[in-house]
């Protein structure tokens, strides 16, 4: 009986769930409110009935963080009820702000989807510096971060297990009773245990008397067989891995590869984790080890940053600043103010690393310095620039060019055309577009808008996704909207993904069988009747090669006529035609991945 004395009673549960609603009611409410109308938007139809739904979503997401951050603020300070309660109503006007400072749609343009990153990771960093600015909060500080990274890990997984178990009774139910449980359920069910069971269990552990964490605490053995075993093994692996490919650009005098500036920052992120993990343990005659682990690990990140900024920087002068290059090179920065703070200072104030990543969140978020307002001007700058010197504009104002710009400078105004459209809208051409110009492509599609605005501009758009090395497309296609003439045939019958791996379709007629056939190998196609009345020697060939290949060569856009795309065979007794909506491609050569299309068939 000793044991089960040891279990919380549903009593004391509920007294703590009640005691957590108390503590954070603002963090509780917008848990509340994001899952239940995330709930309702997984299940319903709301993209042109109630786009601001998915406000309400973010908004609510934010809310958790920064309210959480205000109470531990709040009693830290030994604020009574009414001051907590005021900050957090502060906190709430800023949320109602935010809310109505995003358009309708939250993705449109993207760069609000971003900025919502950047609060969202700034706001999860205040949680943990918040309480414990001032002198001697060193220990609590580590203290109460150690408390709420240990309380993440343990809601994850009970979250986990609860979804797992509740899931599989769902599809219990629904395999042995037939209660037809919709797709849909398993995600708002996952949403509801994400949402509000993981935040509530996770509100209920933070620790409520902070001032106690500067007395210290025991280490958990646990967290530093984690840290030792599996962290910092692992840093020892990046840290080879970069040194060696560091080593080989010196000796072939190349420039880093892009992706090597994600790899340096993950390496530098597991490191510095391991090492605030093992923070306090540093001064201990056992573990001394630590403190040559960590001046030898800053010290080794001297070359991988200048690997680092030689890397993005590179990208920024060819292809200008983007968000994500402007993040990259913020990181850089950040990185840099640490490891020199580390290697230089005898103090190794560990809040230095927080504090730096959340003021580095929202410095990139709003203001004329920020990720969205430098990435669009550079932008702008690029696209007028080429589009001067292919002599669209004259003295800002467009013309009609004496020369069609070449591939090249099309597939270059494209691109930077398309990132302006999906990242910041259209507002960034309103510099060479009437307003009346722009609220009639408002209104269109956002798939449709990048080639309309580039026509308008003066030249032919280039869908970035279409092309490949070399400048040569990866896929043909007449376009959706395009019709087909059917004239002269009796039969319609579409084919989709024709392969190597998926190269024939049989078409069920009348007294016979219609067998499709795609020959890889020599990119043709081949036509065969089956049954009792044909002559099953009979083949049709269809050759698609030299077509092909004349309009990979001849194409600028990727998109092409319908009757560039047909293909006709007249036979004895059968009239063939083949007209292939899209074909896509791998490689520069003609090696065709899959064929999409109709047969068209009339029997003499």
């Amino acid at each position: 009986m000793t044991v089960f004395k040891r279990f919380p009673s549903y009593d004391q549960i509920a007294r703590g769930a009640a005691a957590t609603v108390k503590r954070f009611p603002f963090a509780l409410l917008s848990a509340a409110v994001g899952t239940v109308v995330a709930i309702y938007v997984v299940g319903h139809d709301h993209s042109t009935d109630f786009p601001a739904l998915e406000k309400v979503i973010a908004c609510a997401a934010l809310g958790i963080p920064f309210f959480t951050a205000l109470v531990t603020f709040a009693e830290k300070r030994s604020w009574n009820e009414t001051r907590k309660m005021l900050i957090q109503g502060v906190g709430l006007a800023l949320l109602v702000g935010y809310y109505f400072s995003l358009p309708v749609k939250i993705n449109e343009p993207a760069h609000h989807l971003v900025r919502f990153a950047l609060l969202n990771i700034g706001l999860h960093f205040l949680v943990a510096w918040l309480p414990w600015t001032g002198k001697d909060q060193l220990v609590g500080f580590w203290q109460y971060n150690k408390t709420l990274f240990l309380r993440f890990l343990t809601t994850g997984l009970f979250s986990a297990v609860l979804y797992v178990g509740l899931a599989l009774a769902l599809l219990a139910a629904d395999q042995l009773f037939g209660a037809e449980v919709k797709d849909e359920r398993y995600f708002q069910l996952w949403i509801l245990i994400a949402g509000l069971f993981n935040t509530w269990v996770f509100l209920a552990g933070v620790p409520k008397d902070l001032e106690a964490l500067n007395r210290g605490g025991e280490y958990p053995n646990g967290l530093k067989v984690f840290t030792q075993f599996i962290l910092l093994p692992l840093v020892v692996l990046y840290f080879a891995i970069l040194i060696t490919y560091e080593a080989k650009i010196i000796v072939d005098w190349n420039w880093p590869k892009g992706w090597v500036s994600e790899l340096v920052l993950w390496y530098s992120i597991v490191g510095i984790l391991s090492l605030l993990l093992l923070h306090p343990l540093r001064d201990r005659l056992e573990s001394r080890w630590i403190q040559a682990t960590s001046k030898w690990f800053y010290r080794g990140l001297i070359p991988l940053v200048a690997m680092l900024f030689l890397a993005i920087l590179r990208r920024i002068s060819e292809y200008g600043v983007t968000e994500n290059r402007y993040l990259v090179l913020g990181m850089a920065i950040g990185l840099t103010v640490v490891m020199l703070y580390m290697i230089m200072s005898k103090r190794k104030d560990i809040r230095l690393i927080p504090i730096l990543i959340c003021l580095l969140a929202f410095f990139s978020t709003y203001g004329p310095w920020s990720a969205f307002a430098v990435s669009r001007s550079s932008q702008e700058e690029r696209l007028q620039a080429l589009m001067t010197n292919c002599g669209l504009l004259v003295d800002g104002a467009l013309q009609k060019p004496a020369a069609e710009p070449s591939l090249e400078d099309r597939q270059g105004m494209s691109s930077m055309a398309t990132y302006l459209i999906e990242m910041h809208g259209i507002d960034p051409f309103s510099v060479w577009l009437s307003d009346s110009t722009l609220r009639v492509l408002d209104t269109l599609p956002r798939d449709s808008r990048p080639e309309r605005i580039t026509e308008k501009l003066g030249f032919a758009y280039i869908s970035p996704a279409a092309t490949i090395a070399g400048g040569r497309f990866g896929r043909l296609t007449i376009g959706h909207q395009q019709p087909i003439d059917i004239r002269g045939y009796d039969l319609m019958l579409p084919f989709e993904d024709l392969s190597a791996s998926n190269s024939t379709r049989d078409y069920p007629l009348e007294q016979d069988t219609c067998r499709l056939a795609y020959d890889t190998a020599n990119v043709r196609l081949t036509l065969q009747f089956r049954g009792a009345l044909c002559d099953t020697s009979a083949v049709t060939v269809i050759a698609l090669k030299e077509r092909l290949l004349a309009l990979v060569e001849k194409s600028t856009t990727g998109e092409v006529s319908p009757q560039e795309l047909s293909f006709n065979s007249v036979g004895a007794d059968t009239s063939v035609k083949v007209v292939l909506r899209s074909v896509s491609r791998v490689g520069n050569s003609l090696n065709v991945r899959s064929l999409n299309g109709y047969l068209l068939l009339r029997r003499h």
